[in-house]
């Protein structure tokens, strides 16, 4: 899916690698937005970053909920809290 500049309709801001910016959210603003701020990376339940995914095939919004749910388990079962006084799981993803 192309994301293009708000400024520049020219420019494709979508990046060249394989991600998954629909689901964390393609800049800190949107990444907030699906976290839980708990300390423990998770994400809120069955919620993604995209909202423009919801005019596309109800699989598509299928699978980003599966990769929410998976990495919700992934995070649980690594039972690693990330305290505010080493590290946010934020801070690891969205490093500029």
């Amino acid at each position: 899916m192309f994301r293009t500049s708000h400024g520049n309709p020219e420019i494709n801001e979508t990046s060249s690698y394989i991600d998954l910016a629909p689901l964390y959210g393609h800049d800190h603003k949107s990444g907030e937005v699906v976290r839980k701020h708990d300390g423990y990376g998770l994400l809120k339940p069955d919620t993604f970053a995209e909202d423009r995914l919801l005019l596309l095939p109800p699989a598509v919004c299928a699978l980003l909920v599966l990769f929410n749910r998976n990495h919700n388990v992934r995070s649980r079962m690594s039972g690693i809290h990330l305290s505010h006084s080493t590290c946010r799981y934020v801070d690891l993803v969205y490093r500029s």
